[in-house]
């Protein structure tokens, strides 16, 4: 990993280049840095420290200004990590499922237990009400068209029962109906 430090209107010591360098080694453990690039300036009573750390397929930016330089350093080295860590969530919420995991188990493939044998049961996380107004198909997707929503949940006139209209990936809608 290279750390380049530049000094602007100031004169960077050892000992601010070697309080750089570790905190920028530390951030290390969250990804694997190329290249960090730190500028530090000072200007009357402002101190300021900008970072830019490029990574394999990954640049992070940040800036911090503070009436210290060892504060402006700390506060953008943690926002910089909030920046990882949040980026590193996202990559790992997005990473689709291996292939075991997303289709039908595998030959010989035992399911998981949980230590009373089975599973814990699915918990609704959250619910919503929705006021059923009666409508015509036409009218229905009429108010979907209108709305921001994926879905509307309506009074089908001509059926007298509940259904669902969707949008659909391919920008059309579907229909859910019941039978029973």
């Amino acid at each position: 990993m290279q750390v380049i430090i530049t000094g602007r209107h100031m004169e960077v010591t050892n000992a601010l280049r070697e309080y750089v360098t570790t905190k920028i080694e530390k951030l290390g453990k969250y990804l694997n840095i190329l290249e960090a690039h730190v500028i530090l300036s000072v200007e009357k009573y402002r101190h300021t420290a900008e970072v830019t750390i490029q990574a394999k397929r990954t640049k992070i930016h940040g800036q911090e200004e503070t009436g210290d330089m060892y504060q402006a350093i700390d506060t953008v080295i943690d926002k910089i990590e909030k920046q990882i860590k949040k980026r590193k969530e996202k990559i790992t919420s997005r990473r689709p499922k291996s292939v075991g995991e997303a289709g039908s188990p595998a030959l010989g493939s035992v399911e998981p237990e949980v230590s009373g044998g089975l599973l814990p049961p699915p918990r609704v996380i959250r619910a919503e009400k929705f006021a059923v107004k009666p409508m015509s198909l036409d009218e229905a997707s009429l108010q979907m068209e209108l709305s921001q929503d994926g879905f509307l949940v309506f009074l089908n006139q001509e059926t007298d029962q509940i259904n669902v209209l969707y949008k659909r990936d391919d920008g059309n809608y579907g229909l859910i109906e019941p039978t029973f």
